[in-house]
């Protein structure tokens, strides 16, 4: 796919969470990715550097697929 040289998404923040209702306690994380106004919050369980490094890898996926850079 030719890139369109848009800028794309990026990891805001990441932070400790509660776990989402109908799931067990443990090491949960909120992740948000932003790209202008439009955000992408996701919760995973996982230590803080597996959850960044997830939450980076999904914001390159994204950027990838639709031709975006990345900064």
């Amino acid at each position: 796919m030719k890139k369109n040289n848009e800028p794309g998404y990026t990891l805001k923040s990441v932070e400790k969470s509660a776990p989402p209702r109908g799931f067990q306690e443990g090491e949960w994380h909120s992740y948000t990715l932003v790209r202008g106004k439009s955000e992408i919050t996701g919760v995973r369980s996982d230590t803080l550097k597996a959850v960044t490094k997830h939450a980076r890898e999904l914001a390159e996926t994204i950027n990838n697929r639709n031709g975006w850079t990345t900064v």
